[in-house]
């Protein structure tokens, strides 16, 4: 059994039911609620970037990634 187990409590009992026998400590989380769908889940992680006219093809990488960095590192409003 994993020495750290996350998720609502009754979940828990249900995967594990000899926890209800053990000795436990419970670390209530702040209320959070799961994303309902991949893009809520991924967050800032997607969307889309504007890269200029195709570039040489030996400059591809440097400009994708230039291109994702200011994606990352633009501030929000």
């Amino acid at each position: 059994m994993p020495n750290t187990i996350e998720g609502i409590l009754r979940e828990i009992l249900e995967q594990y039911p000899d926890l209800s026998e053990r000795r436990v400590r419970v670390q209530v989380l702040e209320e959070e609620t799961a994303p309902r769908t991949m893009l809520e889940y991924l967050g800032d992680w997607v969307g889309s970037v504007n890269l200029p006219e195709a570039p040489p093809s030996d400059e591809v990488e440097r400009v994708v990634a230039e291109a994702i960095y200011q994606k990352l590192t633009a501030k929000k409003p």
